[in-house]
């Protein structure tokens, strides 16, 4: 992202729609939660959380973040990225 979140944002939410699976698209919608919370826009964030976190409870982003653990959440994030 680094600098470039707005087009970050536009591109994960066009992957969202895309996403083949429950599983992919809870892991999209988690990382434009973390994105948006980035960028301050804390409540937006919360949102797409909730919605990740809804789509598929184990998904791990989501879990961290409920636990208010945001530096393990981004070391997930790095993870999926590496996949």
């Amino acid at each position: 992202m680094c600098g470039y979140d707005t087009q970050a944002l536009k591109r994960l939410k066009i992957i969202a729609d895309l996403a083949p699976s429950d599983i992919w698209a809870s892991r999209v919608y988690a990382s434009i939660g973390a994105v948006l919370y980035f960028l301050g826009k804390f409540e937006e964030s919360r949102i797409y959380l909730e919605k990740a976190h809804k789509i598929y409870p184990k998904n791990e982003l989501a879990i961290e973040w409920k636990q208010r653990d945001k530096n393990s959440a981004f070391k997930i994030m790095l993870r999926w990225l590496d996949y």
